[in-house]
């Protein structure tokens, strides 16, 4: 799995930090993995917002959704790291959406999660006072 997404160039292993526990990058992210007989676990580094909700919401998304139920968050001293796990019977094609959903998720979960919804439209209650 990690040959295939490095003949995919969806990971990188140049211009990585000196002395890092860092193995590779993926779309500019520090990321690692770890390789089972079965499984592939992917993890890339996350930059979460400074929010101390953030944990307990990213957890409830995580949870929630479909996509989530096979990652994980994990705290590395300062810095935060999604890992999702995938099997090695992935075709291209499922590995390809599968590493997208994971940065989908990501860029959720820094950028998106604690936004407010806007109220574009008044409440059913209040057009009857």
């Amino acid at each position: 799995m990690f040959e295939r997404l490095l003949a995919m160039s969806y990971i990188d292993t140049t211009d990585l930090p000196s002395n890092s526990h860092w193995q590779v990058s993926c779309a500019g992210r520090l990321a690692s993995c770890i390789k089972s007989e079965y499984y592939f676990t992917f993890g890339i580094m996350i930059t979460p917002p400074n929010d101390r909700s953030w944990l307990r919401q990213a957890t409830l998304v995580l949870a929630a959704c479909e996509q989530g139920w096979d990652c994980a968050l994990e705290k590395r001293g300062e810095e935060w790291v999604l890992w999702s796990c995938y099997p090695d019977d992935l075709d291209d094609e499922e590995l390809t959406s599968s590493i997208q959903l994971q940065l989908a998720l990501i860029h959720y979960l820094e950028r998106d999660m604690l936004k407010t919804a806007p109220a574009n439209k008044p409440r059913i209650w209040r057009k009857k006072l």
